[in-house]
């Protein structure tokens, strides 16, 4: 989080060391105005000097003269010596032995008393400033000279005379001389490196004749150490100009390159070797040059093909590439040499018995000894099998979606079919309760109703699954009042649940937009099935809902017209194992899944209701205690009436 400028200058802390009471009070009061934290004011050196070992303030105001054994310049003696806190120097007396005993503490400013506020802030910000630089550069000087010293090739700089006046360890190793022992003398002194004309260099120099430079084979010399030892080393100089284009010295930075020249004369001799080697991979192996053209094939490709090498190498072998995958594998391969990047490809290749294999071809671009690009080189793998495989995997998975849709396609047609004499039933079961009925038929009226809805909360919940399922359930978002909303579930849960003594709440939060954009129907349908679980599972004590402008949410928002609302519908029933917990979300699943389970109902709406929040671009988990009760909290991303991304467009086109 970026802090305005009031907040970076009430971070800085100021200790006030005065004898005058009234005036470090007057100083304090003045610091406060500008928003600086000042930490203490103290009236002695000895004072001073304690406190700012124990506050450590980001600057010290000092009176030089001070009461007591110890004045303001010795007291910023002590604090230099162990803090680099800056110190600004405050006195009525400008006499200049005052001002030169001050100079030798190095102070940050000086100040005269009496001092305008606007002198006292501002020769505070220079001395942080001032302070922040002079730590900023004495970091930097020492990570320069420590990495210098840490660096494993030797590094020599010297003035324009030639006098030395840095070295590094390992060139103070390389030489054989202490680096404290170099500085000052004369770079010849120490330093004796001449050209490398030793055979091994000759002979690297020829084999590698189109690859080296006559400038680098030029940067090859032998160093002489103090021990007359001879070093093998590669050495480069440059000079140090200023802005005047005047030259102050040069920097010598050289390595021993001992191993690295056995590494590569043991490498011209292990070539064959290494050629060897890949003629006897057990997958086919390829290279090629830089223009990309095949120039090698080991003995496992030509097994693979039946062909001879002279057949392959260049373009040859690209006869043998299916005609439907030849033009692919060009332009892939084509465009990896031109980018000098990996080469994935994947093509039907003709092999020694006729028929086309699925390959799967990848190579690496690879550089000489000097690093420079020189081609690629690649292998092959048969994947035929694994093709195959994959088709069946897909024919497979194309199966089982039919099959799933087939099933939803079912369950949406049956639930059409049931709704259909579940309303006759219904209905006729309405108009008996108009009629004469005795005790026992009206029991048996009650019975029947309450199977219907039973039913009829079935279905109305497998049509909605089977939707979802087929996804063709969609947000249709419109304004509507939340209250309203509410009002039309919960109130016939008010009723049913009084009658039982359970208590139902509603808490809504103040700052909850009253008016909302978003699909209402989802969201009672969240409600219902939330509220339908809890008076199922709740045989005494309350129920309660609570709805919040959740900010812990919607920070995470870019549009001010979006935020998450947080419901959280909390009851005192049966509660849920831990273990069970997350199965109350899966499809046809109870908690209690014995054949004598107690409580009814199809294991449909909790997930529906999962379904529906995820629609929605939110989230649902569960709180649970067996025997104590479930808390289900539910975050859906919703927006404010009017805000709606249609007329968002209109309005940012007009």
């Amino acid at each position: 989080m970026m802090l305005n400028n009031e907040e970076q200058i009430a971070q800085e802390s100021v200790l006030i060391v005065e004898d005058e009471k009234i005036v470090a009070l007057h100083i304090k009061n003045r610091l406060e105005s500008m928003n600086y934290h000042v930490v203490g004011a103290v009236p002695t050196g000895e004072e001073a000097v304690a406190m700012a070992e124990k506050k450590r303030p980001d600057v010290i105001l000092m009176d030089i003269m001070l009461k007591g054994r110890m004045d303001g310049i010795e007291a910023a003696e002590i604090i230099n010596e162990t803090n680099s806190i800056p110190i600004v120097f405050l006195t009525a007396s400008a006499d200049d032995k005052s001002i030169q005993r001050a100079k030798i503490t190095e102070p940050y400013g000086y100040l005269l008393k009496p001092f305008e506020e606007r002198d006292l802030r501002s020769t505070i910000e220079i001395a942080l400033y001032k302070n922040k630089i002079e730590k900023k550069l004495k970091e930097s000087e020492l990570l320069f000279r420590s990495t210098l010293k840490c660096i494993r090739e030797g590094i020599i700089s010297t003035d324009e005379n030639d006098v030395v006046k840095f070295v590094n360890n390992a060139a103070a190793l390389l030489i054989g001389t202490p680096a404290d022992k170099c500085v000052g003398q004369k770079l010849c002194d120490i330093y004796e490196a001449n050209q490398d004309e030793t055979d091994e260099i000759l002979m690297h120099y020829s084999n590698n004749l189109t690859e080296l430079t006559t400038e680098e084979y030029l940067n090859h010399k032998i160093l002489k150490s103090k021990e007359g030892k001879m070093i093998p080393i590669e050495e480069e100089i440059s000079p140090i100009i200023n802005e005047k284009n005047e030259m102050l010295g040069k920097v010598i930075t050289f390595r021993d390159i001992t191993k690295r020249r056995e590494a590569e004369m043991a490498a011209l001799a292990s070539r064959d070797f290494y050629l060897y080697i890949l003629e006897k991979f057990p997958v086919p192996v390829w290279r090629t040059n830089v223009e990309g053209e095949f120039n090698y094939f080991n003995q496992t490709w030509l097994n693979f093909t039946g062909r001879q090498l002279d057949e392959e190498i260049f373009t040859g072998w690209t006869e043998l590439i299916h005609p439907e995958d030849k033009a692919g594998f060009l332009e892939v391969f084509n465009k990896s040499v031109a980018e000098q990047k990996i080469f994935e490809c994947e093509f039907r290749l003709l092999d020694k018995l006729g028929e086309y294999r699925w390959i799967f071809c990848v190579s690496n671009p690879f550089n000489n000894l000097n690093g420079v690009f020189s081609g690629f080189i690649g292998i092959c793998l048969d994947i035929t099998n694994r093709k195959l495989m994959v088709e069946e995997l897909k024919k497979a998975k194309k199966f089982a979606e039919s099959a799933s849709d087939a099933k939803s396609n079912f369950l949406s047609i049956m639930s059409h079919e049931i709704r259909t004499p579940l309303n006759g039933i219904m209905g006729l079961t309405d108009l008996m309760y108009d009629t004469e009925l005795n005790e026992e038929q009206l029991e048996y009226l009650e019975m029947l109703k309450h199977a219907s809805q039973t039913l009829l909360e079935l279905l109305n919940n497998l049509l909605d699954f089977s939707k979802i399922e087929l996804g063709k359930e969609k947000l249709e978002r419109t304004d509507f009042v939340l209250n309203d909303a509410l009002d039309e579930i919960i109130q016939p849960y008010q009723t049913i649940l009084r009658k039982r003594g359970i208590n139902l709440t509603l808490d809504i939060d103040p700052l909850f937009p009253k008016e909302l954009y978003a699909d209402s129907r989802k969201i009672k349908q969240i409600f219902s099935n939330l509220l339908s679980n809890a008076n199922k599972f709740t045989k005494a004590g309350s129920i309660s809902i609570k709805i919040l402008n959740d900010i812990t949410f919607n920070h995470s928002l870019n549009n001010y017209k979006d935020f998450f609302a947080h419901l959280i519908v909390t009851d005192t029933g049966i509660g849920i194992p831990p273990e069970k917990q997350e199965l109350v979300f899966e499809s046809f699943t109870q908690v209690d899944g014995s054949s004598t389970r107690k409580y009814s109902g199809s294991g449909l709406g909790l997930t529906i209701v999962k379904k529906l929040v995820e629609l929605m671009n939110g989230r649902i988990w569960i709180e649970s205690e067996e025997g104590k009760g479930t808390i289900f909290h539910v975050v859906l991303e919703l927006q404010r009436k009017n805000e709606s991304p249609k007329k968002n467009k209109q309005s940012s086109a007009n």
